[in-house]
This record gives C-alpha cells, sequence and structure tokens, in this order.
C-alpha cells in the first residue's frame, strides 16, 4: 500500500503520467508524446490498482478541477425534497 503513496503524491501534485517498469517499448514511445501533446497517462493496471487502494482520496472536482465542497445536511435534506416533488 505504501508503495503508491509516491504515485499519488506525484499524480496530485501535477504529474501528467505515470508509468510502471517493464512498459514495452511503443507503449512508452506513446505515452512520451501523449504526455507531451498535453495529455495525461497511466497504465490501465495502475490505475485499477490505485483505484483499489484506500490510499486514494475521493475528493470531488468540477470541470475546471475546482474542489467541490461536500454539501451540509440541510442542503441534502433540500436535494432530496426536491427530487421526490
Amino acid at each position: 500500500m505504501l508503495r503508491f503513496l509516491h504515485v499519488i503524491t506525484a499524480l496530485e501534485s501535477g504529474a501528467r503520467g505515470y508509468i510502471l517498469k517493464g512498459i514495452a517499448g511503443p507503449t512508452l514511445i506513446m505515452t512520451v508524446r501523449a504526455i507531451a501533446a498535453g495529455d495525461s497517462y497511466i497504465t490501465p493496471d495502475l490505475a485499477a490498482r490505485l483505484l483499489a487502494s484506500p490510499l486514494l482520496k475521493s475528493k470531488p472536482v468540477n470541470a475546471s478541477g475546482v474542489s467541490i465542497p461536500q454539501l451540509t445536511v440541510r442542503e441534502n435534506q433540500y436535494c432530496a425534497k426536491s427530487r421526490s416533488d
């Protein structure tokens, strides 16, 4: 679990991608090109491991990447009421 801490820290600090050792040459080239073009990349295997890790903190964000504060109890009640109306 602690081995993922450095990956999570790197991604939270702005890393655009992360790959594991042993990645195939063509995939490495594709990854470097994608990141250079402004895209993000992590291997599907690493993504699955990270999503299963309890170290990953879910922080809701909007489309601009700004954190969305959690709703208060009263706000949740209002939303539940308006959905039932």
